[in-house]
Formats: C-alpha cells, structure tokens, sequence
C-alpha cells in the first residue's frame, strides 16, 4: 500500500537503436476494443509498454520506444512507385544513430557516449526484449544530452519535419532548489494548472516530509526514497495529476490510501479547507508516526497552514478491510455529522467525497474503494500502467465515464487474503441492513407568513399562541407561533383551518406532560430532539398524536435501535410493529436472525406474536439469499 514507484510516463524520446515509424498509416487500423475498465480502446493508440523485470526500487530503466503506425500489406501497390522513394528515407534514417547520455542512478550518473558500431550489437539485442517506462528516480523527460540529427537537404520535407520531432527533447523538470522553483517549474511544464493545488505546493513544503536525508534532493521531480521507512516518495508530478484529477473542493472528506510520508494528506487539507477532513491510511505502524508527526510540526511552524487547513487523521487500515463504522476517526465522525461544517458534510453518511490510491489496485478490487466513495464521488488510482480516475455511479450518472489521467508505474496495493475480503463483505453487508437510512431534513413550514426558523422555541415575543397542561395546570403556559405548528404538525394545521370555535383560540390544553410535549416543539423549530432521559416510546406517542413529520418518527427510530440487544430486542420489535416503523423493524429482525440464541431465552420473546416470528424467518431467509450473491 505505500507510494514506493510513481512516475508519469509523458512520451519520451526514442532510444537511438529504435527504428523509426513508417510514414504512412494503415487503412484498417481503427478497429476498436474494450479494455479491462470498460473503456473503448482503439487499435491505432499507443497502449503502454509492459512493465521492464522488476528491479530495486528507485533504479531507473529504459524508457519506452515511440509507437510507429501500422501499414498494410497490400499498401506497396497501392502507392505505386513513391513507396520505394520513402524505403530509401527509412533505410538512411535507420543509419543515422545519435549517441546520448542516459541517467544510470539517483545520483545522476549518465552512461559514456558511445559510437553507432560501438551499440550496434547491443541494439540489435535490445530490439526484441519488451520495454517499459521510467521506473525509479527520474522523470520521463528526454535525457539531458541528446544530439540533434542533421539531414542533408536533399532529404524530403515531411522527412525533415519528422526528424525534427523525434529528436528535439521536452523540456525536462530538472531538479529545484527551492519549493517555489518546483512550483516553477510544474508550471512552465504545464503540468500544474490548478491555483488550488498550486496554493497546497505553497504551504506544503516538500521538504518537511521526508526527513534529514532526503532534504538534499527534496525539490527534486522525481520520486525519494526514505531508506529508514522502506518506501519511495512520489514525483511531484505525479502529485499534481493526482490532486488534479481529484478535483478535491472546500468542505469535502478525503481518503488518502497509502498516505507514506503524509505530504499529499496535507495538499488535500489544504484543499478542504478549515470545513473538510482528510483522513490517511497506511499499514505500517511507523509510517502512520511519520505522517502525523509531519503534519502536526507543520501545524506549529506554519500559521498560514494550520489556519486554512481541514482536520487530518491517520489510521492503521487495510482499505480493502476498512470498516467505516470501526475505522473513522472521530474528527472524520463529526465532519460526516455536519459538525465539520462547510457543505461537505452532514447526513451521517461517512463515506467519502474522495479518494485517492498510491498504489496500483487490481481491476477486481476497485469495488473495494468504490464502496467507501459516495454517489457521485472521485477515486484516483493507479489501474495497471494508468493513473485513472473514476466516477462511481449515481443516478444522476448512472454510467459515468473512466478517464485516463497519465501513465505511470506504482507499487502494488497489498491486498489481503480473499476468505479475509468476503468475511469483510459479509460483515459489512449484515451491518447496512441493520442500519436506518440518516433521517432527511423537514421542509420549511408552509402555509404561515413566518415559516419554520423565522420564530425562535420559547420566545414570548411576537407569540401568538400558548401551550397549557392538562396534567399540570398551574404549569406556565409555553409560548408558540401557529404559523409553524400549523406548517409542522397535521393535527394543528386542520385544528386551524376547520372554522370551528377552537379555529380562532388563542390557547391549547394538551394531554400529554410537559417535557413531552416541549421536545415535541423543540422538533417542530429545529429539526432536533433532546432525549435525555425521556422514553422515546412515550415520545412516538405524542408525535403519533399531532402528527408530526415522518423525520421525527425517524429520530425516535434512531434511538430505539441504539438500545436494542439480545434482552431488548423483542420489546423493541413489537413497539415498531405497532407503531409501524417499518425500517427498525427489519434492522430488529436481522439482529434477532444474528442472536437468536440468546433472543430467545429473554422474558420478551415469549409473548412476540406467531406472526411476527414468521415474518422474522422469513427475514433470515433473505439475507441468505442476499449473502449468497456476495460470493458469486
């Protein structure tokens, strides 16, 4: 899981043993096919190399030849006699061998110049073995060196042209001295384009992540190794296609996989901002000490960070096994509550917003991220040789495309053993059916010139009704707004409209006691109940009575099911069968289903109707089925 190779590989120059492309392209080139993604492929594209032998990471390898274009076989008649005039072009072109300096090591270290006979051998060896890209230390520019070739001018123009391109190199990221020349830098190579990621470059100092002996070569473009950790640092590059791709805004959650040093963790905070989270998993004990302790220094020495900077946490996790409920940490639980604030967060819902993977995922295991992402949400990983970035479906976009960002060459995601993943998925798939779905927030009051939130619980002023009790007459009577109990509650707004002699009734006597009736109020202002030491049964009661708004019915739901266990659960499944709160009583069942031992041997299970016995069989029997199709 940890970031040990990532390399763009922008299409280098070509070594100078490889032959040149043929100048003209084959008609029946454009057949198309699908890849492992589902993406539509075409036959002319340069797919990427496959991967070189594996070697020490951080040692670099011959970078890929350029793709030539195909050419028919029946093309020679077609062309008639020009064909012979282009053979001769591609025989002298192929004589003409340049000699180059190609880096050898971290240390920048080149090869000896050598002559075409000297290579000639080597080359022709060279021409059969398979080719990938840049792995290690050096970013996939053209190596520092190269020789122009010259033609004499009796050569034809588009072979000129051709010449021109295949030899004149792209402008390297060379090493900076400083974090601004890395900033600099990225963008003169238009690599970074987004002011977003640039202000994250800014406040994040390379530098500042990867210890004293990395600090020598910390700007450098190309990815470090932190020898005492046992992992590379990705390329900053590579960092800026991932944050790029990302499209991480202001107020989300973000998942960093395979966090290493905690330098992208931090880009990503600062891309949230003070209403956002980040959370970085990793499975090295030590590698998660490393990032915090980055992070947490960064915060001290840095006023500018640690003001506009979203929460960080690191955790100890398998992504593949994550557990969301088990696994967030708490500053990630509250933003996923809404008291992480901005619009990111809220609802319950813990999954994330975004993800990013530093390491390459297997095709079958993209699943696995996938379910920690919202509808709708963004993962970035590495898929093969591709950096890609997926949209997971939501029913706005139900088939949202798969874009390939660059290529690139990571280190493989640690997946663990299957029997340990369909245990996590079965675990997991019993827990979201034992669990109610975050109850949605009520629409503002209507009719009423006021409207739910104009009028404030408990204020006297401007009051135009009041609440007394039937149980407690001496009580002080509560001060009310009709306008919202008349938008709230389906029992004021007809005791209002029926034109009756209570329609015009400046007061209510309520039968129901007092710290009842005021959560019920409470709720009818703010969406909210405080339910302390009240019965959320004796609550369903007084909602059942006025009416009120199936969110409200949803929250005493809530909080039934957190008090459900193996002495509970029969009481609490008959209080939803007789209040109808369909939703807890399929989660009371599944649980029951899980415990039936123990359920069973509890004073309320004795007096649970057949009916409901049956209908709870008949529960269990769905979730078999429903377990069944995990493993298929």
């Amino acid at each position: 899981q940890h970031r040990t190779e990532a390399l763009p590989l922008h299409s280098p120059a070509p070594p100078p043993a490889a032959p040149p492309p043929p100048l003209s392209t084959s008609a029946g080139s454009s057949a198309s096919s699908s890849d492992l993604l589902g993406r539509e492929v075409s036959a002319a594209s340069s797919e990427p190399p496959p991967a070189s032998p594996a070697s020490e990471p951080g040692t670099p390898q011959q970078p890929p030849r350029r793709a030539g274009r195909g050419r028919d076989d029946n093309e020679d008649e077609d062309d008639g006699g020009e064909d012979e005039d282009e053979d001769d072009d591609d025989d002298e072109l192929q004589t003409m061998a340049t000699t180059t300096t190609t880096p050898r090591d971290g240390n920048n270290e080149q090869h000896e110049e050598r002559s075409d006979d000297d290579d000639e051998d080597s080359a022709d060896d060279s021409a059969d073995e398979p080719t990938g890209g840049i792995r290690g230390s050096f970013p996939a520019a053209a190596p520092a060196g190269r020789r122009r070739m010259s033609l004499a001018p009796s050569h034809s123009p588009h072979l000129q042209a051709l010449m021109e391109l295949l030899t004149t190199p792209a402008a390297p990221l060379a090493s900076a001295a400083s974090n601004a020349d890395l900033i600099a830098a990225l963008r003169r190579a238009r690599t970074l384009t987004s002011p977003a990621v640039e202000r994250a470059f800014r406040l994040c100092p390379r530098a500042d992540f990867v210890g004293g002996a990395g600090r020598d070569h910390a700007y450098a473009n190309a990815p470090l190794r932190l020898p005492a950790l046992g992992f590379n640092v990705s390329a900053p590059s590579v960092y800026t296609e991932a944050l790029q791709g990302l499209e991480v805004r202001e107020g989300e959650r973000v998942l960093d996989v395979g966090s290493g040093c905690g330098l992208l963790t931090a880009m990503a905070a600062v891309m949230v901002g003070r209403g956002g989270c980040v959370v970085g998993c990793d499975l090295v004990d030590e590698t998660v000490g490393f990032a915090r302790g980055n992070v947490a220094r960064l915060r001290e020495q840095s006023a500018e960070f640690a003001a506009g900077a979203g929460a960080v946490e690191f955790v100890k996790e398998n992504v593949i096994l994550m557990d969301l409920d088990a696994a967030l940490p708490p500053a990630a639980r509250a933003h996923a509550r809404g008291s992480g604030g901005g619009g990111g967060g809220g609802g319950g819902d813990l999954r994330f917003h975004k993800i990013h993977c530093g390491a390459t995922c297997p095709e079958e295991n993209i699943q696995d991220l996938l379910r920690l992402l919202r509808p709708g949400g963004l993962l970035v990983t590495p898929c093969g040789n591709e950096l890609v970035k997926i949209t997971k479906p939501s029913p706005t976009n139900p088939s949202p495309p798969v874009e390939s960002l660059a290529q690139v060459i990571y280190g493989d995601l640690v997946i663990p053993p299957r029997k340990d993943i369909w245990r996590r998925r079965f675990l997991s798939y019993l827990r979201n059916y034992s669990h109610l779905p975050p109850p949605a927030p009520s629409p503002d009051a209507a009719p009423g010139p006021a409207g739910k939130g104009a009028a404030r619980l408990g204020d006297a002023e401007g009051a135009d009704f009041w609440v007394r009790f039937a149980e407690d007459p001496g009580c002080e009577a509560v001060p009310a707004h009709r306008s919202v109990l008349e938008g709230r509650s389906e029992h004021f707004r007809a005791m209002f409209g029926a034109g009756m002699s209570d329609s015009d009734a400046e007061e209510v006597c309520v039968p129901f006691p007092k710290e009842l009736f005021v959560e019920c109020l409470r709720f009818m202002y703010t969406d909210e109940v405080h339910f302390g030491d009240l019965s959320p049964v004796e609550l369903l009661d007084v909602g059942n009575f006025y009416q009120l708004p199936a969110s409200f019915f949803r929250l005493c739901e809530s909080r039934l099911l957190e008090s459900v266990n193996c002495d509970t659960a029969a009481d609490i499944l008959k209080v939803s069968e007789h209040y109808g709160l369909d939703a807890l009583k399929r989660c009371v069942m599944r649980f029951i289903v899980n415990n039936l031992a123990e359920v069973r041997r509890s004073e309320g299970w004795r007096s649970v109707d057949p009916a409901l016995v049956e209908e709870t069989l008949e529960e269990a029997c769905r979730l078999l089925q429903g377990a069944a199709k995990l493993f298929d």
